[in-house]
Order: structure tokens, then sequence, then C-alpha cells
């Protein structure tokens, strides 16, 4: 009998049934939206065509100011991030057009975030199958889905960031080096977050401020060979190693009022915010600030109990706000907030290890009865609906983003009329109607809306699977906490 429970216990059938539907949702995806995804983004494009021209460059021993434009600060080796180049070169390399490299950096996009469901699972390990649960649901209730079909490579640099966070949990030297190198030229204002979130991460529930040597230092040296790698890639192109394209005072918002106008929309704004789009990962990062304010005001002597989650979340509104100071913070025209893609994951998987526990014992009363666990289940797997489409249904939702607006004139862009681009971007920013959500959550044929019932289901079995850790949460014992809970009474 104690084999049969433990066995239970060891492959619970819901989290065994949402990996099944999760696997037929990304075979869909595979065979029928990759084909018609949003392969040609444009940066994808000139993405293939920098490859190109950067491969004849090395050919013919060209190694600075490659596809340099005289006199300007343009090149024709485009100031994308390394790590986009990387696989796009080896595409090349491969023999590939350019129609066969676009589609299969799109592919490799949906393996990136086939990956970052499963790095996400095996980082939460020691936390227990409910937060592991709510981890992945955060993942998949996000705009995650839509890059899973992009050309474009934010789905790899977040996988990448999610790595090297997973790899710190499990204090593994070498896969830190790796990942941190790799997700570091991701983008080059990525290091420093890398770091954070890799050192957070590697600590464990004792006084430490720092996670061990074996954590710091492989991190570091991963950290700084991906930031060297990223500015010889610069000198490469303009022949400095800055990326002084994307350093131009021309891309800085002005303005104290436009830079908070930008900060809130990146988080609550209809057409781009990450509540609606990154909805439950969002909920954990309000849940985390909850649990971290509750510790520092019980005992402000306890760094430990509040620290490491107010470190979390002050790494998510840093970034946020340097992307408020971008001219186009959500890095449109695309579906949903791109340029924050990178970091999410990371930054809703180390909220949840750090504070989850806590967060699942205040919802066990809710969720220990029937009503209460329904409602749960409800809000956490609904609140993803219009994401779980996202592959077949990107295009509609971008046409509602880039709808007339009175705001917007044919001049209004940021070289040519930069007032009225920005008031064109917040009036698209702020605006309720007509609504990308909206038409992300009801376009599609029957592929789509299968594709999304799949999803759909997955994700309750997913929610019900955290209702059951939040009961098991609160019957738990001390020594089985993790560190939010440490010295908590």
């Amino acid at each position: 009998m104690t084999s049969r429970a433990t066995t239970a216990a060891k492959f619970p059938p819901l989290t065994n049934v949402a990996a099944a539907l999760l696997f037929a949702w990304a075979l869909l995806v595979w065979f029928e939206a990759v084909p018609i995804g949003h392969l040609h983004t444009g940066d994808t494009d000139n993405l293939v065509l920098g490859a190109r021209l950067a491969a004849e460059c090395i050919r013919e021993g060209v190694f600075s100011e490659c596809g340099l434009i005289e006199g300007t600060v343009n090149t024709r080796v485009f100031p994308y991030a390394l790590l986009q180049y990387l696989p796009a070169s080896a595409f090349i390399g491969a023999g590939l057009s350019d129609e066969g490299v676009v589609e299969a950096l799109a592919r490799l996009n949906l393996i990136a975030f086939v990956a970052s469901l499963l790095l996400a699972w095996v980082a939460l390990r020691s936390r227990g199958r409910g937060i592991q649960s709510i981890a992945v649901l955060a993942i998949l209730a996000s705009t995650a889905t839509y890059q899973a079909t992009s050309g474009f490579g934010e789905m790899l640099t977040a996988a990448l960031v999610l790595a090297c966070v997973t790899a710190s949990v499990h204090r593994r030297p070498l896969l830190i080096v790796v990942t941190a190198a790799l997700a570091s030229t991701g983008r080059e204002t990525l290091a420093p977050f890398v770091f954070l979130l890799g050192a957070l991460a590697g600590r464990r529930e004792d006084a430490r401020v720092f996670p061990p040597a074996r954590v710091l230092g492989p991190l570091a040296v991963g950290v700084m060979t991906g930031v060297v790698a990223s500015a010889a890639f610069n000198f490469f192109r303009f022949g400095v190693v800055q990326n002084v394209l994307y350093l131009s005072p021309l891309f800085r918002t002005p303005g104290i009022a436009r830079k908070f106008s930008h900060l809130a929309g990146l988080w609550v704004a209809p057409a781009g915010g990450l509540l609606w789009y990154w909805p439950v990962a969002t909920l954990a990062l309000v849940g985390g600030a909850m649990v971290a304010i509750v510790h520092l005001r019980r005992d402000l002597q306890r760094p430990r109990t509040y620290l490491p989650a107010s470190l979390t979340l002050a790494a998510a509104l840093t970034f946020t706000a340097g992307l408020a100071s971008w001219w186009s913070p959500f890095g449109w025209i695309s579906y949903g907030p791109r340029l924050v893609v990178p970091l999410m994951p990371a930054l809703a998987v180390l909220i949840l290890y750090q504070t989850g526990s806590t967060i699942s014992r205040w919802l066990s009363p809710m969720a220990s009865t029937k009503m209460g666990a329904v409602a749960i289940v409800g809000v956490l797997a609904a609140a993803g609906w219009p994401q779980y489409g996202a592959p077949w249904s990107y295009g509609a939702a971008i046409d509602s983003l880039i709808a007339p607006a009175s705001a917007c004139t044919a001049t209004a862009t940021i070289e040519v009329d930069p007032n009225g681009y920005y008031r064109c971007l917040e009036q698209l920013m702020w605006r309720f109607s007509p609504s990308p959500i909206a038409s992300a959550a009801t376009a599609g044929d029957t592929v789509a809306n299968t594709a999304r019932v799949v999803a759909l289901l997955a994700a309750c079995a997913l929610a019900f699977e955290f209702t059951r850790g939040c009961r098991y949460a609160s019957t738990n014992g001390r020594a089985s906490r993790p560190l939010d809970q440490v010295n908590d009474e």
C-alpha cells in the first residue's frame, strides 16, 4: 500500500495530463502554426541579410566596420544582439535559403518555448509540484506562445536566462558559465540582470547575503564572457565596442512624465501591459511583493526573509524602467510587450522559488473549499485564454494594435516627427478599442480553437495541481519550508 501511495505521489495524474496536453499543443504549433507564423517580422529578414554580410566580411578578412555606412552610425550588419546572429549564421552555414533560415529560427523559438516549460519545472523541483505547476502556467499563459512562432530571437534569450537561473539553483558551475555567457549576449542590457538573478537563485536557506563562490565565480566568468563577446561584435560592426546606433539620443524617451507613462503602460496598458499578456506571472510578482512587505514589517532585522524577493522585484522594476526610457518600450510593431520577454520567465520562476510556499499557504483556506478551488482554477486558467491561440491570432491582434488613431499622422515617425510619434504611441498604448487582446481571444480557425481548448485544459490541470499544493502547504511541517518561511513565526 505504501509503495502505491509513493508511486501516486511521484506521478500525480494531473501533471501527467498537463504534460500530454502541452505536448499535443506543441505538435499543433509545430505542424500547423509555424508555417503561417510571424516569420517575416522585418527585423528577422534584416537579421538574415546581416548574417550573410557578416559571413562575407569574415571570408574577406574584414573584422571592423563590416557593413558600416560611411558618415553614419548605421550598418548593414544590423544592430541586433549577438545571440540572434549565432543561430542565423549557423543555419546559413548549413546551406539553407533565406526562407529556410527564417523558418528554422521560428522552429528554434518553439523549441526554446518548450525548453522554458521544462526548465521552470526543474528549477522548482525542491518546491513541490504545486509551485512547479504554477510556474509552468505562468509561461504558458503569456505571449511566450506567440514568440514560439516568431522568427526573431526573444524566446531563445528568455530560455537561456531561465537556464542560467536553473543552473544556479542547482549549483552546476559549468552550466552556469555557459548559460550566463549566452544569456548575456541576448541583449546588451541583460548582463547585470543575468548576474543578479543567477546570484539570487544560487542562495540557500541560510544567513548569507551572497551565494557561495561556486555560484558567484562561474556567474561572473560567464557574464563577463558574454559582455566581451558583445563588445567584440560591436567592434566588428561599428568599429567601436558600443552599439552606437542604439545609444543615439534620438531613441531616448524625453521627459519624466513620458517615462512614467511608458513604465505604467508596460505593466497595465490595455494594448501591451504585462498584466494582460503575462497575467499569471504578473500575479506571482504581486504575490511576491506582498510576501516581502509582510516579512519586512514583521522583522526588519531578518533581511534574509525579505531581501531576496525584494531584489527580484527591484530587478523587474528596474528592467521595465529602462525600457520606459526607450523610444519603443514594447518593441512594437509586434504582439504584446516583446522587449520584456527575455526576463519574464526567469522573474516568474525566481519569485515563486523565493515566495511560492508562503503564497500557497495564504491561499490554502480558499483552496480547501470546492468553490474556492474552482475559483482559483478558473481565474488562473482563463486569464491566459487570449494567449493560447496567439500563434494563429497574432495577425488580427497586431492589426487591431495599429488601427488608425486620431493622434497618428502619416509622418508620425521618430525620425521625422518625434512629438507626433509620442502622441501616437500614447494613444495606441492606452486606448481600449480596438483591443489586441480581444482580437487574440477570438480570431483564428478551427485549428486555432482546437489548440486553445487543448492549452486551456492543460492550464486547468496545472491550476488544480497548484490548489492541491496550497492545501498541502497548509499542513506541511516547518522542516520542509523554503527560504520565505524560515523563522516566519
